[in-house]
C-alpha cells in the first residue's frame, strides 16, 4: 500500500521525537510514584496475620481440668516472668524484660487481673504484679 493512502476507518497516529519523550516522563514518574507509596505505607496496607489458635493452650486448674479460656503466649510470658521472680514482679520491670510498651504490659495485666491470673498492688507510683491462683499450675 503506497504511503499517505487510508483505507475508510483508518486513523493515522504520528509520534514525534516529543510526544515520545512526554510519554517516557511520564512513565518514571508513575513508576517513581508507586515505589515511594509502597515504601512509605508498605507494612500498613497488608492486613495483619490472622491467627490460627494454635499458640494457646489451657490453664490447669487445681482439681486438674481445662479451665474455660486459653492462655495466649503473651500471658505465658508474663506468668514465666512472674514465676522466675519468685512470683512477683514490679509492671515496669515487666515493660523492660518484655520490649513491650507499657499500653499493652497495662492491657495484659489488666485482662489477666480480671481472671484471677494476676494480682496488681499500687506502691506509690508503680504497680507491684504477683501471681494469682488461677496461674499456679496444678501439681
Amino acid at each position: 500500500m503506497p504511503s499517505g493512502h487510508l483505507l475508510p476507518g483508518e486513523t493515522v497516529l504520528l509520534v514525534t521525537t516529543e510526544t515520545l519523550g512526554a510519554l517516557l516522563v511520564g512513565i518514571c514518574i508513575g513508576a517513581l510514584a508507586a515505589v515511594a507509596i509502597a515504601r512509605y505505607a508498605g507494612p500498613s496496607i497488608a492486613p495483619p496475620p490472622r491467627s490460627t489458635g494454635g499458640d494457646r493452650t489451657s490453664i490447669p486448674q487445681p482439681d486438674g481440668g481445662p479451665s474455660r479460656h486459653r492462655v495466649t503466649t503473651d500471658e505465658r510470658r508474663v506468668v514465666e516472668l512472674l514465676v522466675g521472680n519468685d512470683g512477683r514482679m514490679k509492671q515496669s520491670e515487666i515493660v523492660r524484660e518484655t520490649g513491650w510498651s507499657k499500653a499493652k504490659v497495662s492491657r495484659q495485666l489488666s485482662t489477666m487481673e480480671a481472671r484471677g491470673e494476676v494480682a496488681k498492688l499500687s506502691v506509690g507510683r508503680e504497680n507491684v504484679v504477683s501471681l494469682g491462683a488461677e496461674a499456679i499450675p496444678a501439681e
